[in-house]
C-alpha cells in the first residue's frame, strides 16, 4: 500500500521533492533502519542504566559492610582495630546488647 501511495504522490505532484516523506516511509518499510537504530539505542540505554544501578548497589553494599568511615579510608579494618569482642570500650559494637531501651 505504501508503494501505491508513493506512486500516487509522484503522479500527482508538481515537484518530486514533495513526495520525499512517502519515499522515506517506503524505504523504511523495506529495510527497517530507523527501527533497528531505535531498538539499539533503547538497548544501549537499558544497559547503561543497569550498569549504573549495579555500581550504586555495590557502593551502598561497601558502605554498609564497612561503614562510611571505613569506606572513605579513614580507618582501616582488620586485626589492628581491636576486634568486636575485645571489650576495650571504644564502642565497636560490644556494648550494643547491654540492654539500653528507649
Amino acid at each position: 500500500m505504501a508503494d501505491l501511495a508513493g506512486a500516487e504522490c509522484y503522479s500527482q505532484a508538481d515537484h518530486p521533492a514533495e513526495c520525499k516523506p512517502q519515499g522515506a516511509d517506503y524505504l523504511e518499510c523495506l529495510d527497517n533502519r530507523k527501527e533497528i537504530k531505535r531498538a539499539q539505542t533503547i538497548a544501549d540505554e537499558f544497559n547503561r542504566q543497569q550498569q549504573h544501578r549495579a555500581h550504586e548497589l555495590r557502593k551502598a553494599s561497601d558502605i554498609a559492610s564497612g561503614g562510611a568511615i571505613t569506606y572513605l579510608g579513614l580507618i582501616q579494618r582488620g586485626a589492628d582495630d581491636g576486634g568486636s569482642g575485645s571489650g576495650n570500650g571504644n564502642g565497636n559494637g560490644s556494648s550494643d546488647s547491654g540492654g539500653s531501651s528507649k
